[in-house]
């Protein structure tokens, strides 16, 4: 049974997580059926069995399901399908980056990431969530087919709400994955949500995310 992921509104159309989320995957799930496993192997050196962990931060802003407004009053944005929402929203805000990847099966995931990807990921999680067979395949066919300007999109123009106004930028990359058995330690560290000189909370941006995650600190 999946752990429950906790968030709170922030504004519309905008949440915000409230707790570090660790996802248990294996490559082999995740390229059931599909014909990247092997390449995904190769350009990560990850074994298709090997345990890892996508990781969504305290601090992430998503909107989780993006339902057209004509939809929502039988389909929510937060229904069983906002833990996958909330997982390809973040893997959607990958960007590139010029800053090195360390060299390990996390840095590898991490910097390999694609479009593909991310929607195999939205679609093994909606089946792990026990969504309705049609509405899956339906909401995965969509971000499939349909997703592109907003894999593409590098979020500029977007504006929600933040408890802080200051932006750290961080001359590193964010992460997204874990091994097995760091699945306990914070997503991001407590030391990075203050800032160091003032001891204010600050927002916090990455060199290879679209959007800085902001701060929580209660």
């Amino acid at each position: 049974m999946l752990k429950e992921l906790k968030y709170k509104v922030l504004g519309n159309p905008w949440f915000v997580l409230t707790e570090d989320y660790f996802l248990p995957f294996t490559l082999r799930v995740l390229y059931s059926g599909h014909p990247e496993l092997d390449k995904m192997v190769h350009l990560t050196g990850v074994h298709p069995d090997t345990l890892m962990y996508i990781v969504a931060p305290r601090g992430f802003v998503t909107d989780l399901a993006s339902i057209p407004d004509a939809l929502r009053p039988i389909l929510h944005p937060d229904g069983p399908w906002a833990l996958a929402a909330c997982m390809h929203d973040l893997l959607y805000q990958r960007k590139a980056s010029t800053v090195p990847y360390p060299d390990t099966p996390a840095g590898n995931l991490s910097r390999t990431t694609d479009k593909t990807f991310a929607d195999l990921m939205f679609l093994r999680i909606m089946e792990a969530s026990n969504v309705d067979k049609f509405i899956r395949e339906s909401f995965y066919k969509a971000v499939k087919e349909f997703g592109w300007p907003s894999y593409a999109d590098d979020n500029l123009s977007l504006v929600y709400q933040t408890p802080v106004k200051e932006t750290l930028q961080y001359n590193r990359n964010y992460l997204f994955f874990r091994e097995a058995g760091e699945e306990r330690l914070p997503a991001i560290p407590d030391g990075e949500r203050v800032e160091l000189v003032h001891g204010t909370p600050v927002n916090l941006g990455y060199q290879n995310i679209k959007r800085p995650f902001i701060a929580l600190l209660d």
